[in-house]
């Protein structure tokens, strides 16, 4: 795949790519006293996990942190406004941009559970043996009629 980079919409002087990569651009910045300015090349960002979840985010200047599936999703996929931006190998770290899709939040809870293979306390999440909670949440069977056994 080929990379292609595009502005950063709110933040003029960085640009992402369709890999997931963030940069700031080659600028002239000028000097405080007014007199001159210097010359400050561009380079690519090193992102971190920022919580608990292990998404990627990178500094866009002082006091401006931003997550980069947000970035690569707004740049490339269109208006996430009010939306959730979808890992679709759950992998928090693989910020390409075929790997992302745009959804609204209920729909992002529902595809979360789908993908899990296992209840917190072991039991395979197989058909036979869930049962759906509402529209986002499944629920084991086995744990069910261990809890109900144990009343």
């Amino acid at each position: 795949m080929t990379e292609t980079w595009r502005p950063i919409a709110e933040r003029a002087g960085y640009e992402v790519s369709s890999l997931g990569r963030v940069r700031s651009v080659d600028r002239v910045i000028p000097h405080a006293n007014g007199e001159g300015s210097r010359r400050q090349r561009g380079r690519i960002l090193s992102p971190s996990p920022n919580g608990p979840y292990g998404y990627l985010s990178v500094m866009l200047g002082a006091g401006c942190r931003r997550y980069v599936h947000r970035l690569v999703a707004a740049a490339f996929l269109g208006d996430i406004t009010g939306m959730d931006v979808d890992h679709d190998d759950t992998n928090p770290a693989n910020n390409c941009v075929g790997n992302l899709t745009i959804m609204p939040h209920q729909d992002n809870l529902t595809a979360m559970s789908d993908r899990r293979t296992h209840c917190v306390n072991g039991h395979a999440l197989t058909p036979e043996n869930t049962v759906r909670r509402g529209r986002s949440r499944r629920a084991c069977r086995t744990c069910i009629k261990q809890w109900v056994a144990a009343s």
